[in-house]
Formats: C-alpha cells, structure tokens, sequence
C-alpha cells in the first residue's frame, strides 16, 4: 500500500499496467468524501490536485502503475510526515492529550510503501 498522501501542486492520473487495486481518494468539497474505486489492468484513475488518497494491492501479484503528473516536479506530503512536522506539545494540545501520552512515529522515507499482511 502507497501510504495516504497528496500532491499540495500537483494533479495525478494513473494507468495500471497489472494486477488489482483499491484507490481511495478523500474528496473535501464532494458529499461523499470518500471515493473508492476497484482498479484492474488498463483502468485509468485520476486524483485533483491537492486531494488526500491512497492506494492498495488487492490481489496476489504486485500492482504496476504508469503514473503521470501535470507538473514536472512532484510533490507530496505523507499523513506520516505531516504528523511529524509538528512538535509534540502542539500535537499533544490539539488532541488534548499530555505529551507523554503520544506515540513514538519514527519516520523513514523507506516506510511509504506498506507491506500487505494478511491476518
């Protein structure tokens, strides 16, 4: 699974090339908020620039995606790493917790990939 993310500049489409996958794509201005499609081998998404959205394998080969941007750099934050920007008193306030409470979340740029592991 491609952790949750989004492109604050930056539109994504996608053509999967093979296997099957679950978008989920958070659409804030929508009255369903969130949008899931089931994608299969030459099935084309697309993601609005700054949408929230994260993918996942759902079948047992690994999922091959061409993606293509409408800008030539690509950024994107990570719920991980926006969760990281923040102090942990900051965090600690806003969900009105004592800082000692929170969670250790190291963070490493290998973890934004996540394993499928089935129970």
């Amino acid at each position: 699974m491609r952790e949750p993310h989004w492109h604050p500049e930056t539109a994504e489409m996608g053509y999967v090339i093979d296997g099957d996958a679950r978008l989920t794509i958070l659409a804030p201005y929508s009255s369903h908020r969130l949008n899931t499609l089931e994608l299969k081998n030459d099935d084309v998404y697309f993601v609005p620039r700054a949408y929230p959205h994260y993918i996942g394998n759902m079948g047992d080969v690994e999922v091959k995606i061409l993606l293509f941007f409408d800008q030539a750099i690509v950024y994107d934050i990570s719920y991980q790493s926006s969760f990281l920007a923040y102090s942990r008193e900051v965090l600690a306030a806003s969900f009105k917790y004592d800082s000692t409470q929170l969670p250790n979340v190291p963070f490493n740029r290998q973890n934004l990939f996540i394993k499928r592991v089935n129970p």
